[in-house]
């Protein structure tokens, strides 16, 4: 396991070399179709190329991270961070290739401004990945060369909170992205289905995270899933839950019924799953670690 995760280390750095490359490609193209300059053909396959060995580097280093989720028993915040980022990362070069088309088919018209914003903002995403990447593996080398047998009760615990961890981080994550997008003025012919796709694609980290830890208690019975305190700590969870549900539903109501926000709908179903995320699985990893 040391050398696969030396290897991504390496992957890291080479990822965020090749994104950085990228911008610097994406830039000269975009001021070259600004005056009708269609870019050379062995551009466009450079760009396509770069796109390829990211993916490629994505899914080693997720692939190295499920490795580590077995291997490497306690928690580890970083690393739940560089699981849940990673998926985000990966499915916004799918967007990335969809914008690029986009691009190719409007820049005659000077109508690309929107995928242009995308396509950069997608990138520095891209960028902070492949960062938090590089030091989530530096890390996880020490405790690789210090790795030692452990108990299953700590095994147990460690799953538990890293489930709580990814489901924290991926709602901040929903949520700062619902922000970005608002805040970049995307229209609303893309905005729509971004926020639809960025709903579920940073919801899969938090149900694979909750799948593993399924799969772990496969053999147990479900009254066996929780010892005592974990049992408390979720039911806490899910009661701070309700009530800041509860609470915000209210709020919402009378927020419309007055007429004192104009609220685009379409914003409310991911606003809603990522914020009663954040609040149980922060309340729950709260509760667990006040002891």
């Amino acid at each position: 396991m040391k050398k696969i995760n030396q290897f991504a280390i390496v992957i890291s750095i080479i990822m965020f070399c090749l994104i950085s490359g990228n911008v610097i490609v994406l830039l000269d193209i975009k001021s070259g179709l600004n005056i009708l300059s269609e870019p050379p053909e062995w551009v466009s396959l450079i760009v396509a190329a770069i796109l390829i060995l990211v993916a490629i580097g994505h899914l080693l280093n997720l692939s190295n991270i499920l490795i580590q989720f077995r291997k490497l028993k306690e928690e580890n915040f970083i690393r739940s961070i560089a699981f849940a980022l990673g998926i985000f990362s990966l499915f916004l070069l799918a967007v990335d290739v969809v914008m690029l088309k986009d691009i190719g088919n409007e820049y005659m018209l000077h109508n690309a401004a929107e995928e242009w914003k995308i396509l950069f903002a997608n990138h520095g995403i891209h960028v902070v990945y492949s960062l938090i990447s590089t030091v989530h593996c530096l890390i996880a080398n020490k405790r690789i060369m210090a790795m030692n047998s452990i108990p299953n009760a700590l095994v147990d615990e460690s799953t538990f909170l890293t489930v709580h961890q990814v489901g924290i981080f991926s709602s901040i994550c929903g949520f700062l992205s619902i922000l970005s997008l608002i805040g970049l003025g995307v229209a609303k012919t893309y905005l729509t289905g971004l926020l639809f796709t960025v709903g579920i694609v940073l919801s899969l980290p938090y149900g694979m995270a909750v799948l593993y830890w399924l799969y772990l208690k496969r053999k147990e019975k479900p009254a066996d899933w929780y010892d005592e305190k974990q049992f408390l700590d979720i039911s806490r969870g899910a009661l701070v839950t309700l009530i800041i549900s509860v609470m915000m539903t209210i709020g919402l109501f009378l927020l419309f019924f007055l007429n004192l926000i104009d609220f685009n709908l379409i914003l409310l179903f991911p606003i809603y799953l990522f914020v009663m995320e954040f609040w149980f699985s922060g309340s729950a990893l709260y509760f667990s670690k006040r002891g």
